[in-house]
């Protein structure tokens, strides 16, 4: 039998570190907190609920909102353990998958890894960052866990970690999967909103001399990367100028007629062709605002950090700056066939090694991002 599944967002407390604000209702990158998180959901086809609290539920066509539980006796809502109890009562889904609404940065790979990873016998699956911290506010329910739930709230005992550990409950490191911390950054003050709202993308160049293989690392990283969910932009200098249009197209001919700019798009996608002087890799990074990495090919003596290639047969040494070096890429092996460079003091990998640099390249992103004041 084909179980159902479905989503729940869950409302924010009163955010009182925050000065009393409905954290559902802000936004970021011209979209509500929830609205982004829904449109996460809506890509994997998957119903979604918001569990209603304190505050009125936001204004979002279609969404089906399910009230917290009360505290008996009291004004106001439960919390994250009543909306878990009463989706579960109020809906026919088998497995329903909670995030907490401050959580803007969420990506549906969260829920879809989970989903594959869920096993009959487990009531519920939950994210561990690098840190050791458990995110049961970005996790995957079965209904199996509501026995333990409903004792828990008759005995007015609403810590989730209580909660936890009466259950069948799996923990999945982030590291393992190659999911980056920063995507569970969570939004519970004015700071965490002006860090959010003043954070750019990471860059990460890929440098060396030419012939190093710049181009196909670049191109199998942004494979493993996309293939995990990561939304990844590349950048790159042509030092030789190039083509920017295919002859014979309606804006080559309009390039030709005098245009000094031109626009083709379409629903999805656009293709810009202007002519302008004195560029620099910077000047394009607005262009992608989502991006969780963006990445240079070349940029060798430039201040970006980077991962610098170096093969035997081509140079054979270094030539970026070393302060700017936070990995080597290389084909020098010690004795023991293992990736080496004479005089190195960051981590080497070897060119087949793709998927340990990958790894590298989230730890970078995560690091960037706490240097960035994001709280994961």
């Amino acid at each position: 039998m084909e179980l159902k599944c479905g989503a729940v967002i869950l409302a924010g407390g009163r955010g009182s570190r925050f000065g009393g604000v409905n954290k559902a209702e802000l936004f970021y990158l011209g979209k509500s907190f929830c609205g982004r998180i829904r449109e996460e959901f809506d890509r994997l086809g998957m119903d979604c609920f918001f569990s209603a609290g304190a505050y009125p539920p936001p204004e979002e066509p279609g969404l089906k909102v399910i009230p917290d539980l009360p505290v008996e006796g009291e004004e106001g809502p439960i919390g994250p353990m009543g909306g878990i109890l009463s989706c579960f009562e109020q809906t026919r889904c088998d497995l329903l998958f909670f995030v907490s609404c401050d959580m803007p940065l969420f990506h549906r790979r969260m829920a879809a890894r989970l989903l594959e990873l869920w096993t009959p016998g487990t009531d519920a699956l939950v994210w561990r960052t690098r840190s050791g911290r458990l995110q049961p506010l970005c996790g995957l329910y079965a209904r199996s866990c509501l026995p333990a739930l409903r004792e828990c709230v008759e005995r007015r005992d609403y810590r989730l970690m209580h909660f936890l550990g009466k259950i069948s409950c799996t923990q999945v490191e982030t590291s393992a999967e190659q999911i980056p911390d920063f995507w569970f950054c969570n939004v519970n003050s004015k700071e965490a909103y002006e860090a959010l709202s003043g954070f750019c993308p990471p860059v990460l160049a890929v440098s060396g001399v030419k012939n190093t293989g710049k181009t196909t690392l670049l191109e199998r990283l942004v494979e493993s990367l996309t293939g995990r969910g990561l939304r990844v932009a590349v950048v790159k200098h042509d030092g030789h100028d190039f083509e920017a249009d295919v002859p014979g197209t309606d804006s080559r001919r309009m390039q030709e007629a005098g245009a000094y700019g031109t626009v083709v798009y379409s629903d999805k996608r656009y293709l810009a062709v202007k002519e302008q002087t004195g560029l620099c890799a910077a000047d394009f990074f607005p262009l992608f605002p989502e991006a969780d990495l963006i990445l240079l090919e070349g940029q060798k003596y430039s201040s970006y950090p980077k991962l610098e290639l170096v093969r035997r047969e081509i140079g054979g040494q270094p030539v970026c700056p070393r302060e700017t070096v936070l990995a080597y890429v290389t084909d020098w092996t010690d004795e023991g066939g293992r990736p080496c460079l004479r005089g190195a003091e960051v981590p080497v990998f070897g060119f087949d090694e793709v998927e340990r640099i990958a790894a590298f390249a989230v730890d970078f992103m995560d690091g960037e991002a706490r240097r960035g004041g994001l709280e994961l």
